[in-house]
């Protein structure tokens, strides 16, 4: 019978190790991120590579904008205001990348806040 206990010991070490290992690694880093006419706020922000981010994104402004992060093919619809979104994603490269609203193709004055990638 020790047997038996010792092994239910080992694969309930594994199993509690297994558990914690993917409660870790499948959290996601989370921000809020909030557009006004001319600015974002935070208008930047900090992330780890292979690490899941979750940002939401609000509209505070008074006409349409978007949020957008071409490095990781990031591009959500127009929000019109008081309207909110989210966006997830995983990077896979570090490095600091901008992120935008647009107007015709081309970053609106003011509009734009970079994501650190570490």
């Amino acid at each position: 019978m020790p047997t038996i206990t010792a092994r239910s010991s080992v694969a309930g070490a594994i199993l509690l190790f297994a558990s914690w290992h993917f409660t870790m690694t499948a959290r996601a880093e989370t921000y809020n991120i909030t557009i006004s006419d001319g600015s974002f706020s935070p208008s930047a922000i900090t992330a780890h590579r292979d690490q899941k981010v979750h940002i939401n994104i609000k509209n505070h402004g008074t006409t349409i904008h978007n949020f957008i992060l071409p490095a990781f093919y990031i591009y959500t619809p127009n929000l019109k205001p008081n309207e909110s979104t989210y966006v997830e994603f995983t990077p896979d490269k570090t490095g600091v990348y901008p992120y935008f609203s647009d107007a015709g193709g081309k970053p609106e004055a003011g509009m734009v806040g970079k994501i650190s990638v570490k």
